[in-house]
């Protein structure tokens, strides 16, 4: 076997790394939302937690569970909670004003309809939130 064929294995070895990956990072985020959303009606309407407190809560919920399954399964990294938490919440956190900003222009500057922005929004934090935590945090 040559040395561009090797080339040619690799690369495609780290593509379909990359994949699955994506695929992963996807399904962690669909759990999340799940959670997100168990935790909030079980606090709001079970316990009567007003809804702000609830949501607070749920949705750190759901940035913990991120933060671990992908630590675990997603990236099989080892990276350290103390150091690899809190850029991993300013990635999230960033996630948040590029999903607003992007739903934002795409109302009301390009006047799209709001399930099609809610669309281009989701996939462009998407976007952002798994290429920054797999460069920045989740590197090892």
């Amino acid at each position: 076997m040559d040395i561009g064929n090797l080339k040619i294995i690799s690369h495609q070895w780290k593509a379909s790394a990359w994949y699955r990956q994506a695929a992963k990072f996807g399904l962690v985020g669909i759990l999340n939302t799940v959670l997100d959303w168990a935790i909030y009606l079980l606090l709001a309407q079970a316990f009567g937690a007003g809804p702000v407190l609830a949501k607070i809560l749920s949705y750190s919920a759901g940035v913990l569970n991120s933060f671990y399954l992908n630590r675990s399964w997603t990236f099989h990294s080892r990276a350290n909670f103390t150091k690899a938490f809190p850029p991993f919440l300013g990635i999230s956190l960033a996630g948040i004003l590029i999903n607003s900003g992007c739903m934002y222009l795409a109302v009301y500057w390009l006047n799209l309809d709001d399930l099609f922005a809610h669309i281009l929004a989701t996939t462009a934090a998407f976007g952002w939130n798994f290429a920054a935590s797999r460069r920045f945090v989740f590197r090892d």
